[in-house]
């Protein structure tokens, strides 16, 4: 007997892994009432949003080469924020990749939105909890072929992984899905695709297509930092002026030659030379060979089916079409998201990944400058006090130190941190009273100096 899920919506397990045993207790469907009825898609319990006439590209991390899906994270936080307009209904997103979690996490730590009772999680790590309303963010989608938690027909880690995401709801639970993409690439046994099938039958289906000249479901227009162009076209004029202004490092990826880029190429000519960096990478970079100055090209992800274009870390616009000049292009304006999906998405060398780098090595219990403390083993990292910089250990087990220059060096080397008068390396230096603090290496010909205190 299940105390959780209005009955709409337990009939999708117990059709699917209870062989019809699993009933519902009395007055189940009373409590959940009021969620049932709420939006998005008021009376319907099962709810499924098809991504087949959708740019939803599932892409894999850089290095854990988990899956993440950019667009499906925008729809899951859309519905997340539809569902949740007043703060009282509970939203859980699950999702069966990190990657993605992480993403969504980002996005809704950028968008102000983790204080709105929002809760994003992987599939494994939510089991046991429960929220008003589940949205099931299943990633998966063309170019990839179906992740190893779905593809195999008597894989219980797979059966497992959904029933657990479908029988977290108590009052909707909400799909979102590549409906073709499934039915094509997995057998009817699969339990990941008896779901979808069984969702078509019974659930509210949606088929989600791009918005032409209006908006239509992608992008919600209260979601802030997030700007649809439905055309590369009519997001020209606004990705030529924040190129134009950009104040330190401009990065873009153009996996194509065959068409050309839908901006002007020669906005960057228009940034400073000397305080701009420019990364290019991908099949289509030769259109940027322009004659411009401190201009890095190099390979990056050959496979990137999407154009990127990155300004200071903190905006990436993404064209989901690059060959088409007519395909829609979404601006992120969220600083965090952007630093991850550096990473992610691999836009500058690796030795350039510089602050999402210190966030997931301190996540993981790793020391940035290879310095484990000495007493428990936990990271050694950065500490303001009241003379300056310090290293503490951030398990906060007591143990402090000076900072040399050595670890200064390293620090600037991680950072990506270099002069900013001739290029040169950024190395550590002793100051006339003792302190650290970080010099030119070619000093005394170059007398560039940053101070630690700075880097906070």
């Amino acid at each position: 007997t299940q105390y959780r899920m209005h009955s709409s919506i337990s009939r999708l397990p117990n059709h699917l892994f209870y062989y019809g045993e699993l009933e519902n207790a009395a007055n189940v469907d009373l409590r959940a009432q009021a969620v049932l009825h709420s939006r998005p898609e008021p009376g319907q319990g099962l709810v499924l949003y098809d991504l087949g006439n959708i740019e939803a590209k599932c892409l894999s991390e850089n290095e854990s080469h988990s899956r993440f899906n950019l667009t499906s994270a925008v729809l899951a936080i859309e519905s997340a924020i539809c569902a949740n307009q007043d703060g009282k209904v509970g939203v859980g997103i699950v999702t069966p990749y990190n990657a993605q979690s992480r993403l969504i996490h980002r996005m809704l730590v950028d968008l102000k939105l983790v204080e709105r009772n929002i809760q994003v999680s992987t599939v494994h790590r939510f089991q046991g909890s429960e929220k008003d309303v589940i949205i099931f963010d299943t990633v998966e989608g063309y170019p990839k072929k179906p992740g190893l938690l779905f593809a195999d027909d008597n894989n219980e880690t797979s059966l497992r992984l959904v029933n657990v995401a479908v029988s977290r709801p108590r009052g909707k639970l909400i799909v979102l899905a590549h409906s073709e993409f499934v039915t094509s690439s997995l057998s009817a046994a699969n339990s990941f695709r008896r779901t979808l099938d069984y969702l078509n039958q019974h659930g509210a289906r949606k088929n989600l297509s791009l918005p032409g000249d209006k908006r239509d479901y992608l992008l919600h227009p209260g979601i802030s930092k997030l700007d649809f162009f439905p055309s590369a076209g009519l997001a020209r004029q606004q990705v030529e002026l924040e190129l134009q202004a950009a104040h330190e490092e401009i990065a873009i990826l153009w996996p194509t030659k065959k068409s050309p880029v839908p901006f002007s190429v020669y906005a960057l000519k228009a940034c400073n030379p000397n305080k701009v960096r420019f990364f290019i990478s991908g099949e289509g970079s030769q259109a940027f060979y322009i004659g411009l100055q401190n201009i890095q090209v190099w390979e990056g992800i050959r496979t990137q089916p999407l154009g990127l274009v990155g300004v200071d870390r903190e905006t990436l616009w993404v064209y989901l079409e690059p060959g088409n000049p007519s395909g829609p292009v979404i601006r992120f304006g969220m600083p965090r998201t952007c630093q991850l999906l550096y990473g992610f998405l691999k836009l500058v060398p690796d030795r350039e990944i510089h602050q999402e780098t210190l966030e997931s090595l301190l996540e993981a219990g790793k020391s940035p400058l290879g310095l484990p403390c000495p007493q428990c083993g936990q990271p050694l990292w950065l500490e303001e006090g009241r003379y300056g910089l310090y290293l503490a250990c951030t398990a906060r087990c007591g143990h402090t130190r000076k900072i040399s220059e050595r670890d200064a060096t390293n620090l600037a080397r991680l950072m990506g941190i270099s002069c900013s008068i001739c290029g040169g390396q950024a190395v550590g230096r002793h100051g006339s009273y003792g302190g650290v603090f970080l010099g030119c290496s070619a000093y005394p010909k170059c007398r560039w100096t940053k101070s630690l205190e700075s880097l906070r």
